[in-house]
Order: structure tokens, then C-alpha cells, then sequence
């Protein structure tokens, strides 16, 4: 599970070199493109006895997966690739909230309190040093996080009563027709072909999707929720460190402490709450 963290890390340095000579539509669709073949091999899905479940719930997650794919990519254009990590990463706080407005049950105190000091850290990473105004680029992957956030929440609400791997493929090969569909409307330049460029689509088709999606499932049957979500708080870290070996992007001392503001948060989230009558709920 940490490796494939560590590749999701790894995936914001690599997003961000794909976009020089890859437009972000167009990488999406090639990534999501390249996801759903190897799906297909990896997972063996049951795509032609797939339930009504699994398409509904497979359809508006891939949605979901698609707007904050390319909203996250977009931003990647402008925002570097750290600080748009840790803002990725602010879709845990979020969870709690989107519960509340969906299955009614609203956020206990901790929550709260969490969402509060998510802000604080992420204020601290964006906010640009002498104005009040965010990047765009920044603007768009916070954006991105509230679709994580409903992502998960639709996955939480149908992970028992679906076929993972079938629930899975569904979700990404959406992601594939929508942004693919969404080509012929865009000016994007025709890709510059290389190498490189094949290495990075296959890695984050196959690593990133298909073989993450099957380590996570594989995983879900050893561990609760809670300690998955543990196991990708890392993430933004590793991502921040890439940028900061591979693409020398600053990360002062104000960004590193709303870094360790927004883990905070995470963990206000995901720390147990103390005994419950009931089970634990999954929220992935």
C-alpha cells in the first residue's frame, strides 16, 4: 500500500513534465485510456453480468473521477506540484461534510474542527506571499478535492454490495469516454510523441490505476478503512519531496507548516473517536 501511495506521490512530478508536450485532456484519456485495457487483463471484471448496482454507482463515480482528474490536471499546468498534492489531500476533511449533506448525519465536533484547521493549512500553502489572491491553478485542484471527497463517498456507500473489480473498471473506463468525448471541443495541441511520454502514460494507466486499484482491493480485505486512508495520508508528502528532488520547487518554511497543519487535520479525521456501540463505517 505505501508503494502505491509513494506512486501516487510520484504521479504530480510526472503529470506535470506529461503536460509539456501532452495536453491535459488528452493525457487524461490516454491515462484513463490505458487504465481500463489493463484493467480488463489485471482485474478481470464482470463487465457482461454487471448488476444495475454496479453500473449506476460505477457511472457517477467515473464522473466524479473524471471532473476531478482533469481539474487536478489542469491545475497541474500552473500550480507546482507539492502544494498541489497537499491541496488534494484536503478532500479527507471533506468526506465528514459530504456525509452530511448526502446520508444526513452531520459531522461530529472533531470534524469541525478539522475542516477548520484543514483551511488554516491550506490557506497557508496558497496563499500567495504579500496578496490575498489564490492561483488559478491552485484555485482548480482545490477544486478537485470535493470530487474526491463525493467519490468516495458514493464508493462507501456501495463497496459491500458491488464487485470491486467490476465496479472499478467501470469508474475508469467512464473517465476514459468522457474525456476522450470531450477531445474534439478542445484546442490542445497534437502530442509530441517519445519515449517518455509512452513510459509516463503507461505508468500512470497500469500503476496508478489498474495495478492501485487492485493492491487497494486486495488490501480492504486485511485492513479496516481507517488504516487505508492512514496508509494514503503519505501522498502529499511524497509528492512534495519529488517536486522538490526532481523539479528543484520551492517549498519554504510557511508552506511546510501548512503542510503539517493540513495532516493534522487528516489525522483529527481519522484518529479513533473513542468506543462505539456499532461498527466502523467505510468511507473508500
Amino acid at each position: 500500500m505505501l508503494a502505491i501511495t509513494l506512486a501516487w506521490g510520484l504521479s504530480f512530478v510526472v503529470v506535470k513534465d506529461a503536460l509539456l508536450v501532452c495536453g491535459p485532456y488528452t493525457l487524461t484519456a490516454l491515462r484513463a485510456g490505458t487504465g481500463f485495457v489493463a484493467a480488463i487483463v489485471l482485474l478481470r471484471p464482470r463487465l457482461l453480468t454487471a448488476t444495475r448496482l454496479e453500473w449506476s454507482a460505477g457511472v457517477l463515480g467515473g464522473v466524479l473521477l473524471a471532473g476531478g482528474y482533469l481539474l487536478q490536471t489542469i491545475g497541474l499546468e500552473t500550480a507546482d506540484a507539492g502544494t498541489s498534492a497537499f491541496l488534494t489531500a484536503g478532500y479527507i476533511p471533506l468526506v465528514p461534510i459530504l456525509q452530511a449533506a448526502i446520508l444526513r448525519r452531520p459531522p461530529g465536533r472533531r470534524e469541525l474542527i478539522a475542516v477548520v484547521v484543514a483551511t488554516t493549512g491550506l490557506a497557508l500553502i496558497c496563499l500567495r506571499p504579500g496578496t490575498l489572491r489564490l492561483g488559478a491553478g491552485e484555485v482548480l485542484v482545490g477544486i478537485c478535492g470535493v470530487f474526491w471527497a463525493a467519490q468516495i463517498v458514493v464508493c462507501g456507500r456501495v463497496a459491500e454490495r458491488v464487485h470491486v473489480p467490476t465496479f472499478a473498471a467501470i469508474q475508469i473506463g467512464v473517465v476514459c469516454l468522457l474525456t476522450g468525448a470531450a477531445l474534439p471541443f478542445t484546442t490542445e495541441a497534437p502530442v509530441v510523441w517519445s519515449g517518455e511520454l509512452v513510459a509516463t502514460v503507461f505508468f500512470l494507466g497500469y500503476v496508478t490505476c489498474a495495478l492501485a486499484f487492485a493492491v487497494q482491493g486486495w488490501a480492504q480485505r486485511k485492513f479496516a478503512p481507517t488504516k487505508i486512508a492512514i496508509l494514503f495520508s503519505p501522498e502529499p508528502v511524497f509528492a512534495a519531496l519529488a517536486g522538490w528532488w526532481f523539479k528543484d520547487e520551492e517549498f519554504p518554511p510557511r508552506k511546510f507548516v501548512g503542510a503539517a497543519i493540513v495532516l493534522l487535520a487528516v489525522l483529527l479525521v481519522l484518529l479513533p473517536q473513542g468506543r462505539r456501540a456499532g461498527g466502523t463505517g467505510a468511507v473508500s
